[in-house]
């Protein structure tokens, strides 16, 4: 394989870079596929097991959608240093250009063909190379699939490429940052269609809280400071009753969880509505618990099937449900020395739902209302259990979380 001139991109300025291979969206072309089909096969021939997989990505992997005539490719390789030390040499050596991805956390192999000392020359390529474990990287995939299921938002995201290519055309930079957040929202929603697939969930559900991203979700309780408050609160709460057992309701994606001691607490059940959001639970706790089970359950119309729970805490959920249909149900579960914990949050002239940048929680809006404190306070009671503590905790001049402990009265 021929060589192109030695070139360093990573010397070179954004002008520089700008003005050398300026951002050009070319027409839909049925040979993109055939030039990556080709590409494949030449890294297949040039790394053998060392490419354990490969795919295409990005828009010239869609079809009929304008691109950059640029052909993305991704190759899972080891997390073996050596391995990826010989890649490299094989790389250069058949006429790949080098591209250290350390401003990328976790860093990544990165190589091009088809950028030269006076600007591009034959076909163009980045091909990206790392373990499958690097999600950034792979989650681009979803991306990808999103893009060639629905042709809406593909021709959405062809509009604002072509926005973005005639307002930076000489800053690849500024031009790849005006489609991030795009990106991001699609590949969410990618993400959770995918989690629904498996768990054989309607899509179409009514429901917003499957249609809301965990980086969203996560992003506007931190910004709210709502996410800090019922971390300490989960904390508190097993500190104080050091369960045997314990049930977070509404757990997300585990807020909370770390604080668990598993030489005191010997099974952890993670209940929540949204599969994506246990996903990531999972995914962050399962090997921090021994015991961790993880409950895919709408407490609203489902039966809630675990027992004998010595401690439930259940934040900022029944608003968004019949609180005394739910309650039954978690009062059930709870042994015979259990604890149940709730938080309110109890508005003064507000909105439930805080304004903030993620605009995607704002369709909880909706479906929340005000829980009346009295009203399952007699309740609760009614049900054989009698109040601990009572606290208000103020978060704003117009918000608060209301706790609530109660215990089972012992005969």
């Amino acid at each position: 394989m021929s060589s192109n001139k030695p070139i360093r991109l990573n010397d070179l300025s954004p002008q520089k870079l700008g003005k050398l291979f300026p951002v050009i969206i070319a027409k839909p072309n049925h040979e993109w596929k055939n030039i990556y089909d080709a590409e494949k096969n030449e890294l297949i021939r040039i790394l053998g097991k060392k490419a354990i997989r490969i795919e295409h990505f990005g828009s010239t992997a869609v079809p009929n959608l304008e691109a950059k005539p640029t052909i993305d490719i991704l190759v899972e390789i080891s997390n073996n240093e050596e391995i990826k030390e010989e890649i490299i040499k094989i790389m250069q050596s058949e006429g790949y250009h080098f591209i250290p991805r350390n401003d990328c956390p976790p860093p990544y192999l990165m190589f091009v063909k088809g950028y030269t000392n006076e600007g591009f020359k034959g076909q163009s390529y980045h091909i990206h190379m790392a373990e499958k474990e690097h999600d950034r990287l792979w989650d681009r995939l979803y991306f990808r699939d999103y893009l060639i299921d629905h042709k809406e938002t593909a021709s959405e995201y062809e509009k604002i490429k072509r926005k973005l290519a005639e307002k930076y055309k000489y800053d690849r930079e500024a031009y790849t940052n005006g489609k991030t957040e795009f990106i991001k929202q699609v590949t969410e929603k990618s993400k959770i269609q995918k989690i629904y697939r498996m768990h054989c969930i309607d899509w179409n559900t009514n429901n917003p809280w499957l249609e809301i991203s965990y980086s969203d979700y996560e992003n506007h309780m931190i910004e709210v400071g709502q996410a800090q408050v019922l971390n300490r609160l989960t904390k508190y709460n097993l500190d104080k009753y050091n369960p045997e057992s314990f049930a977070l309701i509404g757990c997300s994606t585990g807020n909370g969880l770390e604080h668990i001691k598993p030489e005191i607490t010997r099974i952890v059940y993670a209940v929540d509505i949204n599969p994506y959001y246990l996903n990531k639970t999972r995914e962050r706790f399962n090997t921090k618990i021994d015991n961790l089970q993880i409950c895919n359950t709408d407490i609203q119309n489902d039966e809630i099937k675990i027992k004998n729970i010595d401690l439930v805490f259940i934040g900022l959920i029944l608003e968004y449900v019949e609180p005394e249909k739910v309650l039954k149900k978690i009062i059930q579960i709870l042994s015979k020395k259990g604890i149940l914990s709730i938080v309110i949050q109890k508005n003064k002239q507000t909105s439930f739902v805080s304004k903030t940048n993620y605009t995607s929680l704002e369709k909880l809006t909706n479906i929340s209302n005000e829980v009346n404190e009295e009203k399952i306070d007699r309740y609760i009671k009614s049900k054989n259990m009698e109040l601990i503590k009572r606290e208000e905790i103020e978060l704003t001049r117009n918000k608060s979380f209301i706790t609530l402990e109660y215990r089972m009265k012992q005969k």
